[in-house]
């Protein structure tokens, strides 16, 4: 029973840490776009459009992973999420 307690104790600082990384990918990537287009000899206005796509992408795959997650539990989802990005 006390390791139920450790984890309850630890869930939300590691979700409140993956919410905390959802953000902060837009402000690490938003000041790369000019070093992104110069690299890539796209217009600047591709630049933003790469951020706009990714947030679309984020927007749609969201759901659908929840509903996933869901059915295999979190602790798996999170970590193949982990895994791959690692």
């Amino acid at each position: 029973m006390s390791t139920n307690k450790y984890n309850n104790k630890l869930l939300l600082p590691v979700l409140a840490l993956c919410s905390f990384l959802v953000g902060f990918d837009t402000i690490v990537t938003v000041p790369l776009i000019p070093t992104m287009v110069k690299d890539t000899n796209l217009p600047i206005d591709l630049g933003g459009l790469l951020v706009t796509s990714y947030a679309v992408a984020y927007a749609i795959s969201a759901p659908i992973f929840g509903a996933i997650s869901d059915r295999w539990g979190r602790k798996k989802m999170l970590l193949l999420g982990m895994s791959l990005f690692a």
